[in-house]
């Protein structure tokens, strides 16, 4: 089966190129920030059963949010394949992070998040076709994201993660579950 991409470029919507520039002016504001990376196992929707996924976010501390709120640059991807056609998708998520309390999350035992801000993600698949060769697709596009998710052992650093990420409006297919580890970099008051 061959997976069918518009290769149509589409400009991204004033709003999510505002809310961009306003998530990058708030990262910047301050020195303050930490690196977290994770990885684990992927259920997008759609075609693809699993796929293995990454990310790296890049979390900053802003003096006028509460504690529990922080910008949070993304980049993440994830890679799949299934009956010879193969996907890989990449984005970028400048996005603005809830995190429960402290004492919510010890009261709770895990601690749960809630992120949402524009992706700009570009889409790569191909099949290799026994008779034709290899047939290609790409596609650039810019959603609005939630993710949402928990995390267990989170004040250590490698937590167990499980998140779920939907997109609007989805056309391909950016939306999955994930679970996995996630190695934590160096924490700093008020980044939870």
């Amino acid at each position: 089966m061959v997976t069918s991409l518009s290769s149509a470029r589409r400009r991204p919507p004033a709003l999510l190129a505002g809310l961009f520039l306003l998530m990058f002016g708030l990262g910047a504001a301050t020195a303050a920030h930490a690196l977290d990376v994770a990885a684990g196992v992927a259920f997008p929707r759609g075609f693809y059963e699993h796929a293995l996924g990454v990310r790296g976010e890049f979390v900053s501390r802003v003096d006028f949010l509460p504690a529990y709120l922080s910008p949070v640059v993304r980049l993440s991807g994830y890679g799949a394949t299934r009956d010879g056609v193969s996907l890989v998708v990449g984005s970028a998520s400048p996005l603005l992070k809830a995190v429960a309390p402290g004492t919510a999350s010890t009261a709770l035992g895990f601690t749960p998040y809630i992120a949402l801000g524009p992706s700009f993600s570009y889409l790569y698949s191909w099949a290799d076709l026994e008779d034709f060769g290899t047939e290609s697709n790409s596609d650039f596009s810019a959603t609005l994201s939630i993710f949402v998710g928990v995390e267990f052992f989170s004040n250590s650093k490698i937590s167990i993660f499980g998140e779920a990420r939907q997109t609007i409006p989805s056309e391909f297919t950016f939306d999955y579950v994930m679970v996995g580890l996630k190695f934590r970099g160096s924490r700093l008051p008020g980044i939870g």
